[in-house]
């Protein structure tokens, strides 16, 4: 920061407001090239997430996290498509709008244990059952789901896919073994 266009360029980012008078150059410098770092982390962390968000964005599955709480704290377009919800209008609100009232005990029961535990008991697989969207129709899911904490404060983010077309597949089958169908598709999609 030895040049006039660093100084200008701290000036011109705010670093006025902490210059206390008389001068002292060398902790101007410091205070200046501090600005300019965290300017350049914020930079990159903006970067970043436009990037985690168009990869995510770009996905037809439904990707939600969900707090401590169970408000819902990230949604993408896939959940958009999924469950009929826009960002705007799901954000913040509880994930249990998303679950059948048939199952809403069980889902509340599971989830009040995971939150105690800080650890989910669930399938590496993860497991098939009901979702319900916007409209009030009820349709089946696959769920994958990761429980994660970031500086104390527990997290749980699923994977979400609508298997409506799968299972209406198998179901004209005529197979009457749908064990042997899901893991026919397991193995596809591995391999695929």
């Amino acid at each position: 920061l030895n040049d006039d266009n660093s100084v200008d360029r701290a000036f011109a980012a705010g670093a006025e407001e902490y210059v206390a008078k008389p001068i002292n150059w060398a902790v101007l410098r410091q205070r200046i090239r501090l600005i300019l770092e965290r300017q350049h982390t914020l930079a990159s962390l903006q970067k970043s997430e436009g990037q985690l968000r168009s990869v995510t964005d770009a996905t037809a599955d439904a990707l939600i996290s969900v707090d401590s709480s169970g408000a819902i704290n990230f949604w993408n377009r896939g959940a958009e498509r999924v469950f009929g919800y826009s960002e705007a209008e799901i954000m913040g609100r509880p994930i249990i709008l998303l679950v059948p009232k048939e199952l809403r005990r069980d889902f509340e029961d599971a989830f009040k244990q995971a939150v105690l535990t800080e650890e989910l008991r669930f399938p590496e697989q993860g497991i098939e059952s009901i979702g319900l969207r916007q409209d009030g129709e009820s349709f089946p899911i696959a769920i994958s789901i990761a429980v994660w904490k970031v500086s104390g404060s527990l997290s749980f983010s699923a994977v979400i896919r609508d298997i409506s077309e799968r299972k209406m597949v198998m179901e004209g089958t005529g197979l009457f073994d749908v064990h042997i169908i899901e893991q026919i598709m397991a193995i596809w999609s591995r391999v695929s």
